[in-house]
């Protein structure tokens, strides 16, 4: 144990850097170390079932769990001024990820055959991820609820029609989001060159592009959509992400519940007071009670 807890402190500070100067300074971040820790911990479980070991010695408590960094989620008016800012190119994208929730290795591997014009629908059946930044692996996605249908709006439609007859790659099997050279997308030249420059000019701050995942999610929540059908839309396998955006926009309810009410408390007061009505101390026509000054002993 006390080998496990010197491998976790040292692993803590480590250096992150590589040879990249803007990695220099940095250290591992915490959920990366959570990570490792918890890769350890089962090999340690193997080790203790196969009897190499008598018994699992990553026992540190809360060192295993990973924080998840607090959702930005961005209004209908906020990505209206980034579809702007970002331009014809793009803001066929910019929709489709925040109007229909698809993924962004689920936006780069889109091919122009999964989109059905006529019934308004995107097909999710593959992505691509990327272990490196100059490696694209395609394949399906990686639960059996990635592959789904997803009808969108359609002035999302209207737009992306557009943006594949000018931009999108020939053929029916052809990119609909490729790179300006061919191929597929990187993600960093895009944030780079494209998304960063974008919501800088639409003013908006720390507004990542899978944030429109989360804009999408919120508002569906909103609009009253139940967790069965939130899953199914966004190709979650457990109902425990759709969740988080419905506790969310519980909370939220609650809150714009109260605010009616003292909204609607202060609108039955005024009209009390323009009626003049006898049992409003401080209604029009009615004398204010004077303060008994008598002292009670």
């Amino acid at each position: 144990a006390d080998v496990i807890r010197d491998w976790h402190a040292w692993v803590s500070v480590r250096p992150r850097y590589n040879g990249s100067e803007k990695n220099k300074g940095k250290v591992i971040s915490p959920n990366t170390v959570a990570k490792a820790y918890r890769i350890l911990r089962s090999i340690c479980e193997v080790a203790v079932d196969d009897g190499v070991m008598p018994k699992n010695p990553c026992r540190l408590r809360g060192v295993a769990s990973e924080r998840t960094p607090e959702q930005r989620v961005a209004t209908a008016e906020e990505v209206q001024r980034i579809c702007e800012a970002i331009g014809e190119d793009y803001n066929a994208m910019i929709m489709v990820a925040a109007y229909g929730g698809l993924r962004w290795g689920e936006i780069i591997g889109l091919r122009r055959n999964r989109i059905d014009f006529r019934a308004n629908t995107i097909r999710v059946v593959e992505q691509v991820t990327q272990p490196d930044s100059r490696t694209f692996v395609p394949g399906p996605p990686k639960t059996d609820a990635g592959v789904r249908t997803v009808t969108m709006p359609a002035e999302v439609m209207t737009v992306l029609r557009i943006h594949v007859r000018k931009n999108a790659e020939k053929g029916k099997t052809g990119l609909v989001f490729p790179a300006p050279k061919g191929n597929y997308l990187r993600r960093s030249n895009f944030y780079r060159r494209t998304w960063l420059p974008a919501v800088e000019k639409a003013g908006i701050e720390k507004l990542r592009f899978h944030d429109l995942r989360h804009t999408h999610a919120t508002l569906a929540v909103a609009m009253g959509t139940d967790i069965k059908t939130l899953m199914k839309r966004m190709g979650h396998a457990s109902p425990r992400a759709a969740l988080i955006y419905q506790h969310a926009q519980s909370d939220d309810s609650i809150a714009d519940g109260f605010s009616q009410v003292i909204a609607d408390a202060a609108a039955s007061a005024a009209a009390a007071k323009v009626a003049g009505d006898p049992s409003e101390p401080n209604a029009v026509g009615t004398k204010l009670a004077r303060p008994d000054l008598r002292v009670v002993e």
